[in-house]
């Protein structure tokens, strides 16, 4: 799977190009990138508008090149904190949209990298580029890292936050959300629980 090549310096420049985000790019504290299986994800602090915030730059691999599948995920994010349930919400860009496209460079997949190539130039493609409020929490790769075992507590607080992901997202809101997507492969969406702190 081919994924965007995209340094912590160019997440940098991109928050502040595409969403007038400023990150002081001298502090290591201010900018890192995350865990991702086939994105790139960027947390960022700085300011936005005037504010002092967290936020995550999200850069998606070229599987997501239907804005229409994004649009419904950020519909789906804003139905989500009407219920009450916490999630990350999109950030509008300096010309007042949710997302931006971007030729990047990427990574060439597993059978693209067995293919002798002539031209040793990244590979371009069009990704799609969103910032998220940072919601902060714990994934279940951190409680094993850290020596913890999974107890009933953590798995009732999950139970929880699926229960109101399920109240808040009612199916006619679903269906609604998701008219006019010819084709939805969810083997595209990944998703990582998190416990809410």
């Amino acid at each position: 799977m081919d994924r965007p090549l995209v340094t912590r310096d160019q997440a940098i420049d991109l928050a502040d190009e595409i969403f007038g985000f400023k990150v002081d790019s001298s502090s290591a504290k201010s900018a890192k990138e995350l865990d991702s299986y086939d994105d790139r994800n960027f947390y960022l602090r700085g300011m936005k508008d005037g504010k002092e915030g967290e936020f995550l730059l999200k850069v998606y691999n070229r599987c997501f090149e239907d804005r229409k599948v994004i649009d419904a995920i950020h519909k789906i994010m804003f139905c989500l904190k009407d219920g009450g349930v916490i999630c990350p919400l999109p950030q509008k860009t300096v010309t007042g949209n949710y997302l931006e496209i971007r030729n990047l460079p990427v990574t060439p997949g597993i059978q693209e990298a067995k293919k002798p190539k002539l031209d040793e130039k990244n590979d371009l493609s069009l990704c799609i580029v969103c910032l998220f409020t940072f919601v902060p929490g714990k994934t279940i790769k951190d409680f094993q890292d850290h020596g913890h075992t999974f107890k009933d507590e953590l798995f009732y607080r999950v139970g929880q936050i699926v229960a109101n992901v399920a109240s808040a997202l009612k199916v006619e809101t679903l269906v609604m959300f998701l008219r006019g997507i010819s084709e939805v492969n969810c083997s595209k969406i990944v998703l990582d629980f998190y416990s809410c702190e």
